[in-house]
C-alpha cells in the first residue's frame, strides 16, 4: 500500500507500518527515503536510509541514498565522504557525477576543474545519461569554455537525435 498511495504522506503512513511490523525489511526503507525525498523531508530520508545495516542487500543503495541527502541538507563534507567511500574499488557513474555537483555547489578555487573530470568520468561510464551530459556541460559553460560547453551536446545529439536536452540547451549558452 506505501508503494501505491497516492502522496508522499500516505506513502510514509503504510510504510512506517510495514517497518514496524517487520524492522529488517529495508527494502520498505529505501521507499520510505523517496517518500520523504517527494516531501522535501531531507533529515528523515537520511536519518531513514542510515538505519540500513551493512550486511542488507540494500546497504551500497542506501548510503548512495544518504549522500543524496546529505548533498541536498548542503553537507558537502558528509556527502563526499560517504561517496568516496562508495566509489573505492567501484567507479560508478551516479557516484561520480554526485562528487561533481558537490565540487560544482562548493565553488571555491578549482571546483570547476574537478567538477568537470567527474563529469568527463561519469559520461565515460554512462555515455547514454543526459544528465552528466548536461552537467559536463555546464561546468563548461561556468569555466567559459564554449568549445567544451558544445562537444557534450553535440556528442548526446549523435548518440540519441531525439533527446530533447542536447538540442535545447545550446541557445542559452549563445545568449550569454
Amino acid at each position: 500500500k506505501g508503494l501505491l498511495a497516492e502522496t508522499p504522506a500516505g506513502q510514509v503512513k503504510y510504510l512506517v507500518t510495514a517497518l514496524a511490523i517487520d524492522p529488517t525489511y529495508h527494502v520498505a526503507r529505501i521507499a520510505l527515503w523517496q517518500a520523504y525525498t517527494a516531501a522535501s523531508d531531507h533529515e528523515r530520508a537520511l536519518k531513514t536510509v542510515l538505519s540500513v545495516p551493512e550486511e542488507s542487500a540494500v546497504a551500497r543503495r542506501a548510503r548512495f541514498l544518504a549522500a543524496l541527502s546529505e548533498l541536498r541538507l548542503g553537507r558537502y563534507k558528509e556527502a563526499t565522504e560517504r561517496l568516496e567511500s562508495l566509489r573505492a574499488g567501484h567507479e560508478d557513474a551516479a557516484v561520480l557525477n554526485n562528487l561533481g555537483v558537490i565540487n560544482l555547489r562548493r565553488g571555491k578555487g578549482q571546483a570547476g576543474a574537478s567538477a568537470r573530470s567527474f563529469f568527463e568520468k561519469a559520461l565515460a561510464a554512462d555515455p547514454d545519461e543526459p544528465a552528466y551530459c548536461f552537467n559536463l556541460r555546464y561546468a563548461a559553460h561556468l569555466a567559459r569554455d564554449l568549445p567544451a560547453a558544445f562537444a557534450p551536446l553535440r556528442a548526446a545529439a549523435r548518440r540519441n537525435p531525439t533527446a530533447d536536452a542536447a538540442h535545447s540547451m545550446p541557445g542559452p549558452v549563445l545568449l550569454r
